[in-house]
C-alpha cells in the first residue's frame, strides 16, 4: 500500500477521535486495496492469448516442416500465449485501462454497502454512522452516510467533501486530503448530533485496511 505509510494511518486515527470528541456519531475510515479482482477479464485476456498461441502453433508447424520443431513442442505456444495474456490484466494500470469506469463504479459501490453493514455502520444508535472508504486500484473514493445524517444533507454536500479530497490525493497530499475531510465531518456532525452524556464509541476509531467480512 503505497499511498499511506503507517505514520500516515496514525494521523487518519486521531484525527477520527478527535472528531468523535464533539458528536455522538461514528466515522469509519476503510482502505481497499481493491474492490475487485476482475478475473472474467484475466480469463478472458488468457483465452484469447492461448487462442493466438494455438493459430501460431498451427501455422508455424504445416508451414515450416524442415524446421524439425514437433507438432507437440509447438503446442507449448498455446500456454505461453494464455500466460502472456494473463500477466499484463494482473497490473492496475492496466486494470484500469480496460475495465468500463461504471463497472469499476459499481464493484467500489458494492463493497462500501457490504462494509457499511458487516462493520456495523448502519446500527448506530442515532443511525449517523459514516464511511469514508478508498479504493486505490480503482483510484475511487466512496463516503456513505446512514439515514440520520443523510437526510440532513443534499448529495452535493458529499460530492464536495469527495471531489476536495480527490483533488488532495492528486496533488500528492492523500493524508491531509482525508484529515480535512475527517475534520469537516466531524464538525457537520457535532452540529447536528452533539455529544451525549451516555455517549459511547460504537465503532472502532482505528484505519482499517484490506476486505472486512
Amino acid at each position: 500500500m503505497t499511498l499511506f505509510k503507517p505514520e500516515d494511518l496514525k494521523k487518519m486515527e486521531d484525527a477520527v477521535t478527535e472528531a468523535e470528541k464533539r458528536t455522538s456519531g461514528e466515522i469509519v475510515t476503510l482502505i481497499l486495496p481493491a474492490s475487485s479482482d476482475y478475473w472474467p477479464l484475466t480469463i478472458a485476456a488468457g483465452l484469447f492469448g492461448a487462442l493466438t498461441g494455438a493459430c501460431v502453433a498451427y501455422f508455424w508447424h504445416f508451414t515450416h516442416p524442415a524446421w524439425g520443431v514437433t507438432f507437440e513442442w509447438a503446442l507449448s505456444l498455446p500456454l505461453l500465449g494464455f500466460i502472456l495474456g494473463v500477466l499484463p490484466t494482473r497490473n492496475a494500470k492496466v486494470i484500469r485501462a480496460l475495465v468500463p469506469q461504471k463497472l469499476m463504479a459499481a464493484r467500489v459501490h458494492r463493497e462500501a454497502l457490504a462494509h457499511f453493514t458487516a462493520l456495523g455502520i448502519a446500527s448506530t444508535r442515532d443511525r449517523t454512522g459514516i464511511l469514508l472508504m478508498l479504493s486505490l486500484r480503482e483510484r475511487r473514493v466512496q463516503l456513505m452516510a446512514d439515514a440520520g445524517i443523510h437526510a440532513r444533507h443534499d448529495d452535493g454536500f458529499w460530492k464536495d467533501l469527495v471531489d476536495e479530497l480527490i483533488v488532495a490525493i492528486k496533488h500528492g497530499k492523500a493524508t491531509e486530503g482525508v484529515v480535512v475531510l475527517l475534520g469537516k465531518l466531524g464538525n457537520d456532525l457535532a452540529h447536528h448530533f452533539p455529544i451525549k452524556p451516555d455517549d459511547t464509541n460504537e465503532l472502532n476509531n482505528r484505519v482499517l485496511i484490506g476486505r472486512q467480512y
